[in-house]
């Protein structure tokens, strides 16, 4: 214990919490989740914090190889102050969406006057190589990214509580009539382009609650381009069941079958949106990208209409910042360990 002393008074948890955080990053794992342990078992910890604690040591025991002791860990950080979440209540939210955002009616919506192919949007699960497709864009000496930016969910809120559904479209929103669509689609360019290099022709937008809003952002920005991100959903359930995301915003990723329901809609959202709208949606699978990230990223550039540059392929030498769950993994180079990785956990899925 004396490396945790400071002349002879304990360094306080918080203080030895962020150097266990550090000793992941440098993959001294042993240490980590001993030091973690010892964290954990102090009962005067609140309960949050106590919480990400324990997605730190099952992170640590994962490392080592010891499977068991991490899907342990996590169980436990998720039953913390865990909300309930039910799939039947949510696939019926996503009928409505759907219905809400259907064929006949999208044509009836407003449709802003921003005519800019400035924006792009990353959409589909959470752990499904979003991260690593945003940095490979942002590597890009012509593209940028702004991260899990949340200004057009904004708008969607501004939205929804004007909506009346006993009016047509595009009645049924109110005061929130084509100027203000314009004005909030211009207002968002206005956000992105303060927010990157001068020379970025092309500014990527990763926030999670994009899947849901792949309608609006083509009546908000008829020239922008999508990018759905697809990953094996086992992986996914293993991914969002150990990250660590915040319970009271995505209650499902407590439990590895909720996951899988959340996985499902957000496939059926995006099968929707191809289906019924004009703008660009392009497929790319994590599996496909780590395996051969060459052809992929160049597929991907070439989307967004850029010119292919080398840099892309240095994304893990970027001075930009993560600020998401996966902000140790985008600073490397492309890895293909993560590939099947619920085989590790395979007898503790209850729903692959």
């Amino acid at each position: 214990m004396q490396r945790y002393q400071n002349d002879g008074a304990q360094i306080p948890n918080s203080i030895r919490f962020e150097l266990a955080k550090v000793l992941v990053q440098e993959s001294e794992y042993r240490d980590a989740a001993s030091l973690i342990n010892d964290l954990v078992t102090d009962s005067t910890t609140p309960k949050q914090m106590r919480r990400l604690q324990l997605y730190l040591l099952a992170k640590s025991y994962d490392r080592m190889r010891e499977y068991d002791l991490a899907f342990d860990a996590a169980t436990e950080a998720n039953s913390i102050d865990q909300l309930e979440f039910h799939p039947k209540q949510y696939e019926a939210q996503v009928s409505t969406l759907i219905d809400q955002w259907s064929e006949d009616r999208i044509p009836l919506f407003p449709v802003s006057n921003c005519d800019d192919e400035l924006p792009v949007f990353i959409a589909g699960m959470p752990r499904s190589g979003t991260s690593l497709i945003d940095q490979l864009i942002d590597a890009h000496p012509l593209a940028s990214g702004v991260g899990e930016l949340s200004t057009i969910e904004h708008f969607a809120q501004r939205l929804s509580a004007a909506y009346n559904p006993d009016h047509p479209p595009p009645h049924c929103f109110g005061h929130m009539n084509r100027f203000r669509w314009s004005k909030a689609a211009n207002e968002y360019i206005k956000t992105i382009r303060s927010q990157s290099p001068d020379e970025s022709i092309r500014v990527v937008n990763k926030a999670l609650g994009n899947n849901k809003l792949v309608g609006l952002l083509a009546c908000l920005f008829p020239k922008t381009r999508v990018i759905h991100a697809l990953r094996d959903p086992r992986d996914v359930a293993i991914s969002c069941y150990m990250g660590g995301f915040n319970n009271s915003i995505h209650p499902w990723t407590t439990q590895i079958s909720w996951v899988h329901t959340a996985w499902k809609q957000s496939q059926r959202m995006m099968d929707h949106w191809k289906r019924v709208l004009k703008i660009p949606i392009l497929d790319v699978q994590n599996e496909h990208l780590v395996s051969n990230p060459q052809t992929v990223a160049r597929e991907i550039i070439e989307f967004l209409g850029l010119e292919w540059s080398n840099e892309c392929m240095d994304f893990h030498r970027s001075k930009s910042t993560v600020r998401t769950l996966s902000y140790d993994q985008v600073n490397k180079p492309i890895y293909t360990s993560s590939v099947s990785r619920y085989l590790n956990y395979e007898h503790r899925l209850t729903n692959p």
